[in-house]
């Protein structure tokens, strides 16, 4: 049997498993982020002036916003339906349908139940455990991005200064004392949201607009292609600068303006596959059946040329996530924000001084999510595209 598969160089699945691996850490870094870094115990125990333990508390739960809680239920809830699924498998158990809707409503619905206002004032539990009213269990960094340290020598400390109540920033801490490994890992959140959500939005506009343009041409194609054209000469930079002074500071609105002006290519691209598409045969035969223009569309025609848009939506993904940080850089992204941009920002102090550390980090996670992306939108590319086969 003759096998179509397309199959990478060997010398590429290095770099396409690297990609790979790291999409998916920083894409669980975003959903369970509260989780790994947070400056609220995950066990606090209360004591009494000899010592003994009064009561027990949970604070990082209680902390918990009902959007993270949500979140992270619907993360536990995938894990355990494949954990459930894969055991199901190895016994031959069948699992129903709907237990994966089962599983994720609950999550969606009961997660937020966990979160109520903190049981601490923010960030006093170092001190309190310091005077030894308390005793605490962090998580794995025990710092929030927006951790604030009060003494002015706490800032831009070097990778591996300790702090108070003998915790330690693993990678430093920029100028208002905050650790920079807690805003590192928060700031994925903000790189991923605006790389995912900012792409799928263009690519669907792009996918509407270009199959428009390809299935019914003539004047249609012909505004549809000026428009395209007029989208294409602006300059996006200098329209999120202009949209940050003029509408409010929000990753919302950043990702309103990216998607906004980021789907042209998708848009060109589907109508160059509609544009061969519309006289094909199972097309014709849609059209003598009677079926409405909408199936035709996006039923029959899309799926056929979907492959150069689906490429194309990785490399909108890396753009939109270099330009939020771009945007960040110049203190024009959301305010109170982790963001990779605003940490590299601060590398150079106001008296010029330049911490290698606030640069090298933040910098790298840009520069390897932007090429992750792009490597596998090219390893997408080369496996769909039939003639590299």
């Amino acid at each position: 049997m003759i096998s179509f598969a397309h199959h990478p160089a060997p010398r590429h699945r290095p770099l396409i498993l690297a990609a790979k691996l790291w999409f998916c850490t920083t894409l669980v870094l975003a959903v369970i982020a509260p989780l790994i870094a947070n400056g609220h115990p995950f066990i606090l125990r209360r004591l009494d002036a000899s010592g003994s333990i009064v009561s027990i508390e949970y604070p990082l739960l209680h902390a918990l916003t009902p959007s993270e809680a949500r979140w992270i239920g619907v993360a536990v809830a995938l894990l355990l339906w494949v954990l459930i699924a894969g055991i199901g498998h190895l016994r031959r158990i069948r699992i129903s349908g709907y237990f994966p809707g089962v599983l994720f409503g609950i999550a969606v619905v009961f997660a937020p139940a966990l979160t109520s206002p903190p049981v601490l004032t923010p960030f006093d539990s170092a001190e309190r455990e310091a005077r030894g009213e308390i005793r605490a269990t962090y998580t794995l960094i025990p710092f929030s991005p927006n951790e604030r340290a009060g003494d002015r020598k706490a800032s831009f400390l070097p990778p591996g200064a300790a702090a108070s109540a003998g915790r330690t920033h693993l990678l430093g801490t920029d100028r208002h004392g905050q650790d920079a490994l807690s805003n590192l890992i928060h700031g994925s959140r903000l790189a991923v949201s605006v790389g995912l959500i900012a792409a799928g939005i263009a690519t669907l506009i792009g996918i509407a607009v270009g199959a428009m343009m390809g299935y019914f041409g003539g004047w249609v194609d012909l505004v549809l292609s000026r428009l395209v054209e007029i989208v294409m000469g602006v300059p996006l930079l200098f329209v999120l600068v202009l949209a940050a002074g003029v509408m409010p500071r929000s990753i919302e609105a950043t990702m309103a303006v990216i998607a906004c002006f980021t789907w042209t290519t998708a848009a060109r691209f589907t109508r160059a596959e509609f544009m061969k598409l519309r006289n094909a045969d199972f097309v014709l035969a849609a059209r003598a059946a009677a079926l409405p223009t909408r199936s035709i569309l996006f039923r029959h025609m899309l799926p056929s040329a979907a492959a150069p848009v689906l490429v194309d939506a990785s490399f909108t993904m890396a753009a939109a996530v270099v330009l939020e940080a771009t945007l960040s850089y110049l203190g024009l992204g959301p305010p109170e924000r982790a963001s990779w941009g605003a940490l590299l920002a601060s590398a150079t102090s106001d008296t010029g001084e330049f911490r290698w550390w606030l640069a090298l980090f933040p910098g790298g996670a840009v520069f390897l999510t932007a090429l992750s992306y792009n490597i596998l939108g090219e390893s997408a590319r080369d496996a769909l595209d039939p003639r590299s086969q």
